[in-house]
């Protein structure tokens, strides 16, 4: 019987279950970090194995699968177009525009890993041309970060990626990229969002 009188009748196969605890606010965490790191396992270039890209810090981590054949499409679609130059670069730099994009947390800086070295314009101008406040650094981030684990997990079928990118994402992302990446033509092409977009 509940408190208002009324009667609900049970049986073995139906019983009647009474909640007793309910969450609290306080039990949901609250982020609490807002740098990434970004590292990828399987460099663009090797065009017969899909590349990881990984976001992650200790707390929670994004990762984007570039399976070879997408990778292999697109860079004959860019010769093709007589515009092969930095694409490596490129497609790496939109791989990160596309996990920042579907990523449910705000981030405020990201540190990433110098797998292109002496590139880091052309990603800082991609990346900064879809998220104008978002801090870049290009640094070693190393075998023990979030990042690299991540983008490691996944490529060992450990851990399934959180996306997987298609051709129509991806080329679209590279198109708009390839404006952004020529200092000359800096803060073209992606439509600028905000860099915490749950804030």
């Amino acid at each position: 019987t509940t408190e208002d009188g009324r009667e609900i009748r049970t049986t073995a196969a139906h019983p009647y279950l009474v909640r007793t605890a309910y969450p609290t606010k306080a039990e949901h965490r609250a982020q609490k970090l807002y740098r990434f790191e970004v590292d990828l396992s399987i460099k663009i270039e090797d065009f017969n194995r899909d590349t990881v890209v990984a976001l992650a810090n200790e707390e929670s981590s994004f990762t984007v699968v570039l399976p070879r054949k997408l990778k292999q499409t697109l860079r004959d679609k860019m010769r093709r177009h007589q515009r092969p130059r930095n694409f490596n670069a490129v497609l790496y730099a939109a791989a990160i525009v596309e996990a920042l994009a579907r990523m449910e947390v705000r981030i405020r800086e990201l540190v990433v890993d110098t797998d292109y070295f002496g590139q880091d314009k052309i990603i800082v101008n991609i990346v900064r041309a879809a998220f104008p406040l978002i801090e870049l650094n290009f640094d070693r981030v190393g075998k023990k970060s979030p990042a690299h684990f991540a983008a490691y997990c996944v490529h060992i079928k450990q851990k399934n990626a959180d996306y997987t990118a298609t051709l129509e994402d991806m080329e679209q992302n590279v198109e708009s990229a390839l404006p952004a990446s020529s200092p000359a033509h800096r803060g073209a092409g992606f439509a600028s969002r905000k860099a915490l977009p749950n804030e």
